[in-house]
């Protein structure tokens, strides 16, 4: 038998190991062509693609983020295999091969399984690449749709840098294998195992690390942001660390204590168990709790942004056609009615109009120009763009309009004196509080409004003179998220050179917009999917790391009168818990942090993340049930009943 044939052996002989392994890889591989397919794609290069640049970046941003990824999962996933084969290995030694020979197979295999996973990963690439095409070309709203194509430089350099990365993680865990002794592979498994201690004081610093990060995570809002996300991160991280290795003992210890629940059944078996499985695996379960609070959050969060964007947007620009103009006696632009006429020639027609006057106030402090608008102007608007209840403001009081929705805490949220200038003259008034969210779309300087009394207000617009009047006009056509093309023609017909900066549309931003926050969704989903599959293989490696140990400890329980269906169960309860504590604490850290989101974002979001967690929780049963039935089969094999 050659050594080609006896690695091949070997690799048929641990698929049941290698296939997680091989089944993540093949997907980071697919990933890694399909971005790479559209980066090199020719009519991408020569610009031949609308939107392209948008997606290009992106995507080369999360091929930067495979590639980092999955260097450290490759590293851990070789580890693991060369790991729970410490006693063959060992056992090779003893029979006549040399460390040279044996560093020899294990290349080969690598070799083998990183040839194969590269081969199927771009196989596959090439196979869906047609349907990422497509999906792009209706998230983009493209003109022309991107054609099949197979892009030669992308399979290069797939192939390469994959290649690179397997053999470089292989020869790093060679040298790692290297400095054992054949004496230490034999027994690796067999080293006695110490009691796990609780360390009081830890637990009670796992406590206060996750407690704080969650109170300052309830209360995070947009003033405080930047000061609070580093330390929310950094004990969270710490706090999870010392539950894994500080936390779980003290509940496990807890529960022997309780001779009722201790002593029933299988519960001793269990417990026992789990007070070292965990121990052993809590820097695994450590990774595999932040990988999934990381990826729900991330998914949560993208979902939000995407499904809040239309909301966020039409609350900042409340009208599709916006300009404002110098007085009110005439028209310094244009009539808004030829806007109207022509727009309903283009097959628009109008859903409303507005028609906005008042006069600007100054002040040095920010903001340093505000729009006076009447209050019966701002309730016809405010009716029309969100079917605002009316506001009433009492002679001398003003109410304050900041334009953005999601801003709650800025400038007059709790009242205050206003001190400026209104016509010249000093302009000294109360203002009685805060609304948030536009009605009329932002014209420079008008972007930010006063609510003034009717009667106060007609006061001040007879003392202005006409060039201190400000008329703001907004239409609204319907079906609008079609109406650029007619737009940009009426801009370009209706409105000359010098004109068109007094124009205000929503329809490209938006459009824009939407393709962003579709594109990142999609992009983000695939590298979603790709942690989630590497978090839950690593749970697998760690599971038949284990075997042998556990086949022996089974077999013994089974000779002095344990069933199968007793062994089967304590198996299941095993499993569930390593699969699922994880989730179980990424999904805290997430709702947590979709909290945060909700105080950022002035909206509830944490039903979004309810959402996506109960995805997540569907997809982590379906990878726990399969990894379940191969490892009981292994481990009940050669137990009779």
């Amino acid at each position: 038998m050659t050594f080609l044939q006896f690695a091949s052996k070997n690799i048929r002989g641990n698929w049941h190991q290698y296939i997680a392994f091989f089944l993540s890889s093949v997907f980071s591989v697919l990933i890694f062509y399909i971005f790479s397919a559209f980066i090199y794609h020719p009519d991408v290069v020569n610009g031949y693609i609308q939107a392209a640049d948008k997606v290009k970046y992106g995507l080369i941003a999360c091929q930067v983020i495979i590639l980092i990824f999955s260097l450290f999962f490759v590293l851990y996933s070789i580890h693991a295999f060369h790991k729970s084969r410490n006693k063959e290995f060992g056992l090779l030694h003893l029979f006549g091969m040399t460390r040279g020979q044996l560093n020899r197979m294990v290349i080969y295999e690598n070799i083998g399984i990183s040839i194969l996973s590269i081969g199927v990963g771009i196989a596959a690439g090439i196979l869906f690449s047609k349907l990422f095409f497509m999906a792009l070309f209706a998230l983009l709203d493209m003109n022309v749709p991107i054609r099949f194509y197979v892009v030669a430089k992308a399979i290069l350099y797939t192939a390469a840098w994959f290649f690179i990365l397997f053999m470089s993680i292989t020869l790093m865990s060679l040298k790692r294998m290297g400095k054992m002794e054949v004496i230490e592979l034999l027994h690796a498994a067999k080293k006695p195992k110490d009691l796990p201690k609780t360390h009081w004081l830890l637990v009670l610093l796992m406590i206060l690390c996750l407690g704080v990060a969650y109170y300052l995570a309830y209360h995070v809002d947009m003033s405080n942001i930047l000061m609070f996300i580093l330390p929310v991160t950094v004990l969270v991280i710490v706090g999870t660390n010392l539950f894994f290795s500080q936390g779980t003992t003290a509940i496990l210890r807890r529960l022997q204590a309780s001779s009722v629940f201790y002593f029933r059944k299988t519960n001793m078996i269990i417990v026992s168990n789990m007070m070292f499985k965990i121990k052993d695996n809590a820097r695994v379960l450590f990774i595999v709790s932040i990988l999934s609070a990381v990826v729900m959050t991330s998914s949560a969060t993208l979902y939000v942004i995407s499904q809040g964007a239309k909301e966020q947007f039409m609350s900042h620009m409340p009208q599709t056609i916006s300009y404002s103009e110098i007085g009110c006696k005439g028209h310094s632009v244009i009539d808004p009615d030829k806007i109207k006429s022509f727009m309903e020639k283009e097959g628009f027609g109008m859903e409303y109009e507005l028609h906005v006057q008042g006069i600007l106030a100054t002040s040095p402090t920010h903001p340093k120009t505000v729009f006076v608008i009447s209050e019966d102007d701002y309730n016809h608007a405010a009716k029309l763009t969100r079917g605002a209840e009316p506001v009433h403001v009492k002679r001398g009081e003003t109410i304050f309009v900041y334009p953005y929705i999601e801003a709650n805490d800025q400038f007059y949220s709790k009242g205050g004196e206003y001190k400026g200038t209104l016509l010249g003259k000093p302009f000294d008034i109360h203002v009685a509080g805060q609304l948030n969210g536009a009605v009329i779309s932002p014209q420079g300087e008008a972007s930010y409004l006063f609510i003034m009394n009717n009667e106060q207000h007609q006061d001040y617009m007879k003392a202005a003179s006409d060039q201190e009047v400000i008329t703001i006009h907004g239409l609204e056509p319907q079906n609008w998220e079609k109406s650029l093309p007619a737009i940009q023609k009426m801009e370009k017909e209706l409105f000359n050179s010098q004109q068109q900066t007094d124009v205000v549309e929503r329809v490209s931003q938006y459009l824009n917009l939407k393709q962003l926050s579709a594109l990142t969704l999609f992009i983000g989903l695939f590298v979603s999917i790709l942690f989630f599959i590497a978090s839950g293989s690593m749970l697998y490696f760690k599971l038949f790391t284990e075997l042998a140990e556990d086949r022996r400890q089974f077999n013994a329980l089974s000779r002095i009168g344990m069933s199968v269906q007793e062994i089967s169960r304590v198996v299941t309860m095993q499993t569930g818990v390593l699969f699922f504590i994880p989730l179980v604490v990424g999904a805290v850290h997430m709702l947590f942090a979709m909290k945060a989101l909700s105080n950022i974002w002035n909206d509830n979001t944490i039903w979004y993340g309810v959402g996506v967690m109960g995805i997540y929780i569907v997809m982590q049963m379906i990878y726990f049930f399969a990894a379940r039935k191969m490892y009981l089969k292994r481990v009940l094999s050669g137990i009779v009943d």
